[in-house]
């Protein structure tokens, strides 16, 4: 419950995969500010966390920016160590989202 547990080392190794994916959820949700202003929102949003009358690269860009982060995020959740509880690295996800400012 408290935070000082996940301060341990066998932790270090899903805390840094967490980090990593914190900051392409923080690129993806920057372009996706930008694009919507530079393109607009007046299509369908797809489930990507893109518009689909943007242009294909930005597209692509949003595309690689989400696939990153959930492989970084899995990998995170695969590092978990010996006799530790899959709830336990939830709450480290969202420890290190917290510190990292990430909101979804």
């Amino acid at each position: 419950m408290t935070a000082y547990r996940f301060r341990d080392v066998k932790f270090e190794s899903a805390r840094k995969l967490f980090r990593l994916a914190c900051q392409f959820r923080k690129e993806h949700t920057r372009r996706h500010v930008a694009y919507c202003h530079a393109y607009g929102t007046n299509s369908a949003l797809i489930s990507g966390g893109f518009y689909d009358h943007w242009p294909n690269a930005a597209k692509d860009t949003m595309r690689n920016l989400n696939r990153e982060a959930q492989r970084l995020m899995d990998a995170g959740f695969a590092a978990r160590p010996a006799r530790v509880r899959m709830e336990t690295m939830r709450r480290l996800w969202r420890e290190v989202k917290g510190e990292c400012g990430v909101h979804s």
